[in-house]
């Protein structure tokens, strides 16, 4: 990819083919090289490469395998963090993020993407966005849900070239499911810094959506450096962002509570990881009580942020007593959605205290806990608080009215419960069994 009034030249940031290419034995030389250590099970690299070469699997074959945990599990490799360090690799390895290079000029942007994403039927939809984008069609609203342009050829390169056109418009970007990893974050944020584009009055970046990509631990701490307002003003007008579903951990979680200390301008934040997640032992961000205990400390000193999912993380009872404790010294949090945290009745417990002396606190989710409406624990927290308007919707009626709302809700992550508080004139919503 050329802009040839600047005879720039752009890499290609899709597949160099580099593993694929690989031999077994070549394989295993590659699992030794990432250096894992012997964990419980004391196998460690070396072992993975003897397992590699006796079942003589190639580079196509174990690129594929890795993709599964499950299928990493029955080479013998069990260790997560193992797991994670090779998945991780693998997603990086075709990826050429370094030496790219941004076209700056539109009208080359336009005869790029006229010549190819505008005749393939599977890339009408990106050429579409595209379009809107550079001509600013949308007041600066674009999703690219689910559009792969972590895959595409040169469309992440595209993206960025058209985000950093001075006449860009940019409010809403949502880039969710896109097989974006930690090089295309790492790249994303560092054009950013280096743009400078907090002077451009067209870069307001307010909602950021992350969701289901495979961010991990090491394109949060690029991302965190930004939302320190200590080290960069770049995300100054961000308020909204949402990172479920991206494996970012109990280090990712740790980089970005340090961040919010010094952030005075993000209202909402999810690091949920969704029902279809909840089969692996720690979900997909795989947030336990480490992450959580970074989060909470934060809680203590942040006194903007107003909303926070972690549902389907594993904060257990532990977990539960460090971010209770937190709540009862913040004044700004709305909304904390905590489904299907492994709580326990004892951890959700904790959660009385903040319900009876946080009053700032209007819709608190703690269903799949362990507490169900026989439970005594359920109706001592019910009638506590009765007298300060809450409800507790039957799950049919909660589903039809979020159906019925959905149809006039377009303003992307905030949750359709503060549309529920509003619509039936409640104080507050209190969500404790299934």
């Amino acid at each position: 990819m050329t802009d040839h009034g600047n005879n720039e030249e752009s890499k290609s940031a899709d597949s160099k083919g580099y593993l694929e290419s690989l031999s077994h034995q070549d394989v295993g030389i590659f699992l030794n090289a990432l250096d894992l250590q012997p964990g419980l099970d004391n196998k460690a690299g070396p072992e993975y490469k003897i397992i590699i070469e006796e079942r003589s699997i190639n580079g196509k074959t174990f690129q594929a395998l890795a993709r599964s945990t499950d299928e990493l599990r029955k080479l013998g490799i069990n260790n997560p963090f193992h797991i994670d360090k090779i998945q991780s690799a693998i997603e990086e390895i075709n990826i050429d993020m370094d030496n790219i290079k941004i076209l700056t000029r539109k009208h080359t942007i336009i005869d790029y993407i006229e010549q190819n994403y505008s005749h393939n039927k599977d890339d009408k939809k990106l050429y579409t966005i595209f379009k809107e984008m550079l001509n600013n069609e949308s007041n600066g609203n674009y999703f690219f849900d689910g559009l792969n342009i972590g895959l595409v050829p040169n469309a992440f390169i595209i993206f960025l070239s058209i985000f950093l056109l001075p006449t860009t418009f940019v409010n809403n970007i949502s880039l969710a499911r896109n097989k974006l990893s930690s090089a295309h974050i790492k790249k994303f944020c560092g054009i950013l810094k280096q743009k400078n584009i907090v002077n451009n009055s067209n870069k307001k970046l307010k909602v950021l959506n992350l969701s289901s990509n495979s961010i991990r631990h090491g394109g949060i701490f690029h991302l965190a450096k930004l939302l320190d307002f200590k080290y960069s003003a770049v995300f100054s007008e961000l308020i909204a962002l949402n990172l479920s579903k991206n494996k970012i951990g109990n280090k990712g979680c740790s980089y970005l509570a340090e961040a919010l200390i010094n952030n005075d301008k993000l209202e909402m934040l999810d690091l949920s990881n969704q029902d279809d997640t909840f089969q692996s032992s720690q979900g997909m961000n795989e947030i336990a009580v480490e992450g959580i205990v970074s989060i909470s400390s934060t809680l203590k000193i942040n006194q903007t942020l107003k909303y926070l999912d972690l549902s389907y993380n594993r904060i257990e009872l532990e977990g539960s007593k460090w971010l209770s404790n937190s709540l009862l010294a913040n004044n700004s949090l709305k909304v904390l959605k905590l489904f299907y945290c492994h709580c326990s009745m004892e951890g959700v417990s904790h959660f009385g205290k903040v319900l009876k002396e946080n009053n700032n606190i209007q819709y608190l989710d703690l269903r799949g806990n362990g507490v169900s409406k026989k439970d005594n624990l359920f109706l001592e927290l019910t009638l506590m608080h009765s007298s300060n308007n809450y409800i507790t919707l039957p799950v049919p009626k909660r589903h039809a009215l979020y159906l019925v709302l959905l149809k006039f809700c377009n303003e992307g992550v905030e949750d359709i419960f503060i549309y529920i508080i509003r619509f039936l004139r409640i104080e507050r919503v209190f969500l404790l069994c299934a």
